[in-house]
């Protein structure tokens, strides 16, 4: 299959200036940027280098509609030219009624959908929303398709089929998944803190294929519920709790019950450098029966827990949070004005002793939990206004022998520099 967003992005974005250019000034907006990448990770892929030039519009059409377009050009050493249309959104926005005192707003098009928490999903779609605020309530509904997005932005690995796909450079578009989400927030309900209610559903709608395992027993479908809250305790202070259990099926016998939980404390402070202080701690069940965390389909009821999306945790090591637990302490700064910088200590463990989604664990290792620590250190710096310069560099030791899971205690290395242009 060819990639047929170029002749659709080109109509709409012509559409967009002929809209434009009979509109006023303050209606229209747009711009681009160049992105260059250099890097290094090992174990992996070695040498990294990505190029990335990219365009952006965006145009009020009406007091009450908007729309927001966004592409790239996404160039690597696996992929010598793609087009990603990252953003195709249309925003409709209904006027406040003073005796509801409530606001609509619509969006539709290509957006990100994400849970309130981000562990469980976080992903673009194809798709739409729609959200009413009140003054005791806010209500979200959404939903989108994931299949038409170019395989290289994927991160969606809940099946054994997805991993196969995302290295396979004859697969042109991301897993087929429909996703729908609820979500009910009620403003400091409880000690000052906004309460979440949050209902995500996801259907696998894949079929056979040549050199993926039947889909009737690979494919999955997943549901969660999930509680939360997030507000301040203290000055400068905010906590933050969050929960899923989560029901799905596997093939046409098997079922997974499973579960996650975390929370976060952050401190802001207020001195000239801007300081922030954060603590993470996220838990995400697992199986120990399994010889795979796709391996489901084995057991009667799996309880590992699977997230429809990938949220990427180390620089280095960033795991599936399935069979996952980890502890986060971050610390950033202001040391210039123009210059944040930002260190991330972790320790990972796998929650029971089975198996996680990377590799290296010791198969004949079912007791010792502990997989290592992480050390990162980020940086962004303002160069200009119009020219920015990031880093990032991530170093994860396996733990081994008595007191870890894994088999090798290679290091795991992984550093970037990003300088970004704008015009």
């Amino acid at each position: 299959m060819k990639y047929r967003f170029p002749s659709i992005f080109l109509v709409g974005l012509f559409w967009c200036f002929a809209i434009g250019s009979v509109s006023t000034e303050e209606v229209l907006d747009f711009g681009g940027q160049v992105r260059a990448l250099l890097g290094w990770e090992g174990p992996g892929d070695g040498a990294l280098l990505e190029g990335e030039p990219s365009v952006w519009f965006r145009a009020n059409l009406s007091p009450s509609v908007s729309l927001d377009l966004q592409a790239r050009f996404l160039s690597t050493l696996d992929s010598p030219r793609l087009l990603d249309l990252e953003k195709g959104l249309i925003q409709v926005r209904l006027p406040r009624y003073p005796e509801l005192d409530s606001l609509f707003v619509f969006k539709g098009g290509r957006q990100v959908l994400s849970d309130f928490s981000t562990y469980v999903f976080a992903h673009r779609v194809d798709g739409a929303s729609f959200q009413w605020k009140f003054p005791f309530t806010q209500i979200e509904v959404s939903g989108g398709y994931t299949g038409w997005q170019p395989r290289q932005v994927s991160q969606i690995y809940l099946s054994k089929s997805d991993v196969l796909d995302s290295e396979d450079s004859s697969v042109t578009y991301t897993p087929p998944r429909l996703v729908e989400m609820g979500t009910f927030t009620f403003p400091e309900l409880l000690f000052a803190q906004d309460v979440y209610l949050s209902i995500v559903s996801q259907q696998d709608l894949r079929t056979d294929a040549p050199g993926r395992p039947p889909a009737r027993t690979d494919r999955i479908h997943t549901n969660y519920v999930g509680l939360g809250s997030k507000g301040k305790i203290l000055e400068n202070t905010q906590l933050s709790l969050f929960g899923y259990l989560s029901l799905g099926f596997i093939g046409v016998s098997s079922r997974v019950f499973s579960g996650m939980y975390g929370a976060s404390l952050q401190w802001r402070g207020n001195d000239r450098y801007r300081t922030e202080i954060e603590g993470v701690f996220v838990s995400a069940s697992g199986d120990d029966r399994l010889t795979s965390i796709y391996d489901g389909a084995t057991v009667r009821e799996a309880s590992v827990f699977l997230p429809i999306s990938l949220r990427e945790t180390g620089v280095a090591f960033s795991p599936l949070l399935a069979n996952i637990t980890f502890l986060q302490l971050r610390g950033g700064l202001f040391p210039l004005r123009k210059l944040w910088l930002e260190g991330k200590a972790f320790l990972f463990f796998r929650t029971t002793g089975g198996p996680i989604s990377e590799s290296g664990i010791d198969p004949l290792d079912r007791t010792d939990r502990f997989l290592g620590p992480e050390l990162d250190i980020r940086s962004e710096w303002h160069l200009y206004s119009d020219v920015k310069i990031r880093s990032s560099f991530g170093f994860f030791l396996p733990a081994t022998g008595t007191v870890g899971a894994f088999s090798r205690k290679d290091p795991w290395v992984k550093g970037t520099v990003e300088i970004l242009f704008s015009f």
